[in-house]
């Protein structure tokens, strides 16, 4: 905290506006859009992640730190992480080769522990106005005191002034209206089978269903997603095809 002192009020920074944030791509079914839009609407902007259920936080977590890791690629910027003192005995600490499969790099995430949910928002502010992170992630308490509409509406100002992307991880039971771009919840899904060694099925790679609850006019959608460490997070192997199986159906139904 010592590191983050408030400055003086800048008067020559250039006039605020807003991040456009990509649209989904006209034509998706039932619910579903392709992979690239939920990539698109959180590459960007700043958004709330959810549990969907007890245990799901830390799922919410690894999801923000993977969508960190692509905002700074190549551009050699460092990670923030705050969080609230305390939560060290909720969720324990960071593993550094957990966050290295997530495409983290250890040695460029600076961690704070706040004391207080007042410091907490102000280091946030602080550090995405500071312009020296990629991107900035937190993690609020499960009691919100400060938290409002007006205090996400401040983070929201310096998420465009920056161009930094924000992910503020809150408690499941949260709900409110804020300013924030984006509300997602993030929940665990059984793993599909990856084939089978001497007539058991092998485990396959983490499944997370991700909801997009507000953002904008956008109607609420889910994608299924599942994650490996070349890829990533990305669409689940048995929906990847769905749009063009759902295009040939239509074309033989014309015929």
């Amino acid at each position: 905290m010592q590191t983050l002192r408030p400055r003086p009020v800048r008067t020559d920074r250039p006039p605020m506006t807003l991040i456009p944030l990509p649209s989904p791509s006209p034509g998706a079914e039932s619910g579903w859009a392709d992979a690239r839009d939920a990539a698109g609407l959180l590459g960007t902007g700043f958004h709330e992640l959810l549990a969907a259920a007890p245990g799901d936080e830390t799922l919410a977590l690894g999801l923000a730190f993977s969508l960190a890791a692509r905002a700074v690629a190549g551009n050699g910027k460092r990670l923030l992480y705050c969080s609230a003192e305390g939560e060290l005995q909720e969720r324990g600490a960071l593993y550094g080769h957990g966050l290295a499969a997530l495409g983290v790099e250890p040695g460029r995430v600076l961690m704070i522990a706040a004391p207080g949910e007042k410091d907490l928002l102000w280091t946030l502010e602080e550090a995405i106005a500071s312009g020296g992170f990629g991107a900035v992630l937190g993690s609020l308490a499960a009691r919100e005191r400060l938290y409002n509409f007006a205090a996400s509406r401040r983070l929201k100002l310096r998420v465009a002034a920056q161009g930094v992307p924000l992910y503020l991880l809150r408690h499941r039971t949260s709900g409110g209206a804020t300013a924030a771009h984006g509300r997602w919840r993030v929940g665990a899904l059984p793993s599909r089978s990856d084939g089978q060694h001497a007539g058991y099925n092998l485990l396959g790679p983490p499944r997370l269903r991700l909801g997009l609850e507000r953002m904008g006019g956008l109607p609420p959608r889910a994608w299924e997603m599942e994650f490996d460490g070349a890829r990533g997070f990305h669409m689940a192997a048995l929906l990847e095809d769905r749009p063009a199986r759902a295009a040939g159906k239509r074309r033989h139904q014309a015929a």
